[in-house]
């Protein structure tokens, strides 16, 4: 079996933070960290309309609004491309947002198309610590993906390929 460079340093890095873990730095507030985890995509955004769609294969409701996506704090690089633009999201509640309102939104991919649809999990207001949160959040994710791969590992080694 052929363990990859990035691999061994997760493995070790995995180690380094298991034996400080507890340190100094405070634990995010519990509903920041859980909709992290729920959540493909977290982007701060400001809702541009409700009750509308930027996507033709959605239909307009209650449960929908225009975001802008103003800045991603986490997801994936095609999510990136969106960053400036208008995305659909079906609220979780309907009537829950208002024109002009700015959260950090915490959502699924729901729809590719012309735009970007979105299914909301959860959604905060944007205070000063939001952005360390989701990004302590993730952090620890990525952490324990790691953790649990050299726990699930037969062996870990090091080495320098020469």
């Amino acid at each position: 079996m052929r363990i990859s460079r990035w691999t061994v340093r997760m493995a070790l890095l995995a180690a380094a933070f298991g034996a400080v873990a507890g340190g100094a730095s405070a634990q995010p507030p519990d509903r920041v960290e859980s909709l992290t985890r729920e959540a493909d995509l977290v982007f701060r955004g400001t809702v541009q309309r409700v009750g509308a769609a930027n996507l033709k294969a959605v239909t307009p409701g209650d449960d929908t609004a225009v975001v802008r996506i103003e800045e991603l704090l986490r997801g994936s690089m095609e999510a990136q491309d969106f960053v400036g633009r208008e995305v659909t999201v079906k609220l979780r509640a309907p009537r829950s947002a208002k024109p002009g309102e700015q959260a950090v939104f915490f959502a699924d991919t729901w729809l590719w198309g012309e735009s970007l649809g979105l299914v909301e999990v959860g959604r905060v207001r944007p205070g000063s610590g939001v952005r360390t949160q989701v990004a302590a959040a993730s952090q620890r994710m990525r952490e324990n993906d790691v953790r649990a791969r050299v726990a699930g590992s037969d062996l870990v080694v090091t080495g320098r390929v020469v």
